[in-house]
């Protein structure tokens, strides 16, 4: 599902690289927490996986980075869009919409899905949410999601996956 093969990574006007011979394999139904010391690389490799390395981020990158068996440096960053999602550290940085039901449809409407589509995939993210599951094994285990804009920005990210 996600694989970065030997990875390096500089970013343009840096002095040093950012990351180091990475290799990193995460099978589909696995849960990864990427940790460490500020300035570790943890958003560096966040970066390659959703595609900001190299479309947004310039660099010397070498290596691989793969996706759902797309090659995401090749990819445009629309089409790994569809596969990645990122929920930020502070999730309502990330909010265009004043409300959840208009915030769960806003990425679907930038990936130009039809509109019976997008209220399609908003109510089965409303629906399919297991919140019991959530609150028992995400929210009382992972200090990191505790936020009502957590859960938005997780709904929001599954409603534009395909």
């Amino acid at each position: 599902m996600i694989q970065l093969s030997n990875v390096n990574f500089k970013y343009n006007n840096s002095s040093r690289g950012a990351l180091y011979d990475i290799s990193l394999d995460i099978h589909k139904g696995e849960c990864v927490l990427l940790c460490g010391d500020s300035g570790c690389g943890k958003t560096t490799v966040t970066r390659l996986i959703n595609g900001l390395i190299p479309h947004f981020y310039e660099g010397e990158l070498t290596g691989s980075v793969r996706v759902c068996g797309m090659n995401v440096p090749e990819e445009e960053i629309y089409t790994v869009s569809r596969k990645v999602g990122s929920v930020f550290q502070n999730p309502r940085s990330q909010f265009f919409c004043l409300d959840t039901s208009s915030e769960l449809a806003f990425g679907c409407e930038n990936l130009g899905m039809p509109v019976e589509q997008i209220n399609e995939r908003v109510k089965y993210a409303q629906k399919s949410w297991n919140w019991k599951i959530f609150w028992t094994e995400i929210y009382l285990n992972c200090p990191v999601v505790k936020s009502k804009e957590s859960h938005v920005a997780l709904c929001q990210r599954c409603s534009r996956i395909s």
